[in-house]
C-alpha cells in the first residue's frame, strides 16, 4: 500500500518522482519504506548541518603523513568530523554529500580552510605542510582563491 490516505498517497507519490528524476529520463520508481527512510534521515542530517558552523559541532582532526623512506612526518592530513548532540557522531560520507547538495559545502570548506590555517600557523616551526583533499564537485576556482587567502591572512 502506497499511503493510508490521499494525502500521504500524494507525498509518497512525490518521494517517488524525485528519485525517478534524480536516476534520469524515463525512469520510473516505487515508493519503499526504505526510501522513505533514507529520505527522513538525509532531511534530519540537513537540518541539523545547517546550524553545525555556528554551533561549534565540526572538528578537525590530523592524521599524519609519515614518510616510508625516513619514517619522519612530512606532513598532515586535515579530517573533518561532525558531532550532534541529537544525532551523534556523523560520518563524513553521509553528510559530506548532503553539503554538497545543499551548498553548504562553501561555507563549511571555508571554515576547513581557516582552521587548518590557524593550526598550520602555529606549526609553522616542525618540518610538515597540512594537505587538504578536494573533489571534483567543489568550485575550485573559489577554493584556490580561499585557501590563498587564508594563507596570507594567517602569514603561512
Amino acid at each position: 500500500m502506497d499511503g493510508r490516505d490521499a494525502e500521504e498517497l500524494v507525498k509518497n507519490a512525490d518521494l517517488a518522482m524525485y528519485k525517478a528524476k534524480q536516476k534520469g529520463k524515463n525512469q520510473f520508481v516505487l515508493c519503499s519504506p526504505l526510501m522513505k527512510a533514507n529520505i527522513e534521515e538525509s532531511l534530519a542530517i540537513a537540518n541539523k548541518l545547517y546550524g553545525a558552523l555556528e554551533r561549534n559541532e565540526l572538528e578537525l582532526y590530523y592524521q599524519p603523513q609519515i614518510s616510508c623512506v625516513t619514517n619522519k612526518i612530512i606532513g598532515v592530513e586535515a579530517l573533518l568530523r561532525w558531532s550532534n548532540p541529537e544525532l551523534g557522531i556523523t560520518p563524513p560520507s553521509k553528510f559530506i554529500p548532503i553539503a554538497e547538495q545543499t551548498g553548504l559545502i562553501l561555507p563549511i570548506g571555508e571554515w576547513v580552510m581557516r582552521q587548518a590555517c590557524i593550526h598550520g600557523k602555529r606549526w609553522r616551526e616542525l618540518p610538515a605542510d597540512i594537505t587538504a583533499k578536494t573533489d571534483s564537485k567543489c568550485n575550485y576556482d573559489r577554493f584556490i582563491k580561499t585557501r590563498d587567502d587564508r594563507i596570507i591572512r594567517n602569514g603561512i
